[in-house]
């Protein structure tokens, strides 16, 4: 099979995931960034890399606007994605997918090639101001996409219940991961428990009611928690408002390194997701998995699901400081609690090595009817 993988990433080295996907006979051509803030990407050796999508670090000319530089960026890769796919290949897999402009973009594809279209946020993680608009535009571009991918069931239901989407065209693998432990032997574990708190610190990741269970439990909490990730200058400034007095937490707000992050995970004895609200599958989560952290998350969206089919982790009620308190009081008396076997078990399932097989298999199931694929209505 000949394959092409839009992927509007740095790709720095080759994808664990594409590499498990191929099987003898297969070629991969995959198309990303040419550069990302000034770092210039070199050529990889395991399949073929096409590095012309333009880097969205750079403004383009005259594109001063907040609504204008995306939308522009978008035709520009859009442009770029229709060059490479004038070539013959068997199967095209989109990696992202912008609904602000892709429900025009690949129903022109499709008539050209079969396509798998991953949805990585049924929702966008922000409210928009205009929220029919957007549900019209996600509606619109979800049943032109052709066939869709999700890393959980939960995320197909929502696609179906929500925008319609016909169910045999919506295909369900689990995150993929890498499988093996990612722990630093050499960085040792704190005295006392480490709940940590990681990732883009937005709106949804319930920080208020962590902020309440916090001062709920004060001094009783005998663990630390790190708050740790990127936040917007009001967040940031309300965060260490509210939050700088108390000897328990630690906060390191702002770009975290890949070095940095590795740290934090080995030191963590919890992970905490206490989402208000999610339509996607959780990265964290799967940062989680891969240095063998159990969590404290609510049981919202795909992440409450996962936990608990996986044994995991704590589950709470979303929003609610109560349930939040209670949990954190838990896992600060880790005696009792052993996740180790469940964590290695749930990591081995989402290893690539497994997942690959199965994304390639859903390649095979959309490239079996080409007619089908190509001419759904939307």
């Amino acid at each position: 099979m000949n394959i092409y993988w839009y992927w509007p990433h740095p790709h720095r080295s080759a994808s664990p995931l594409a590499l498990a996907a191929l099987r003898p006979g297969d070629s991969l051509t995959v198309q990303a960034l040419a550069s990302l803030h000034g770092e210039v990407f070199h050529p990889i050796d395991e399949y073929e890399v096409i590095r012309n999508l333009p880097d969205p670090s750079i403004p383009a000319a005259g594109a001063t606007s907040r609504m204008i530089r995306p939308a522009r960026l978008a035709v520009h890769r859009s442009r770029a994605r229709s060059q490479v796919l004038r070539q013959r290949y068997d199967l095209a897999h989109i990696e992202m997918i912008v609904y602000q402009t892709d429900w025009v973009d690949l129903r022109r594809l499709r008539r050209r090639v079969p396509l798998v279209c991953q949805v990585h946020d049924v929702r966008p993680h922000g409210d928009h101001p205009r929220k029919s608009l957007e549900t019209n535009l996600l509606r619109r571009t979800y049943r032109s996409a052709g066939n869709l991918l999700v890393f959980h069931e939960v995320l197909k239901q929502e696609l179906i219940a929500d925008f319609g989407v016909d169910p045999g065209y919506v295909h369900v693998i689990a995150h993929p991961l890498q499988g093996s432990d990612l722990r630093d032997p050499t960085v040792m574990r704190p005295p006392r428990p480490m709940i940590l708190l990681f990732g883009t610190l937005r709106p949804n990741k319930g920080l208020e009611v962590l902020i309440g269970a916090l001062t709920l439990l004060g001094t009783q909490l005998e663990a630390d928690v790190v708050i740790a990730g990127r936040a917007d200058r009001r967040t940031a400034l309300d965060l260490v408002d509210r939050l700088g007095a108390m000897r328990n937490v630690r906060m390191e707000l702002g770009y975290v390194s890949a070095e940095r992050k590795r740290e934090l995970f080995s030191q963590a004895s919890w992970v905490l997701l206490p989402y208000l609200s999610f339509h996607s599958q959780s990265g964290v989560l799967a940062d989680a998995y891969e240095y063998r952290v159990p969590m404290i998350a609510s049981d919202v969206g795909a992440i409450g699901p996962t936990v608990r089919d996986d044994g995991t982790g704590l589950l709470v009620i979303p929003g609610d400081m109560h349930s939040l308190a209670d949990a954190m009081m838990k896992a600060a008396g880790t005696a009792g609690f052993s996740f180790d076997q469940a964590l290695v078990a749930a990591a081995r399932r989402h290893d690539y090595r497994i997942v690959g097989p199965q994304l390639r298999a859903i390649y095979d199931v959309v490239t079996a009817d080409v007619t089908r694929s190509g001419t759904r209505p939307s």
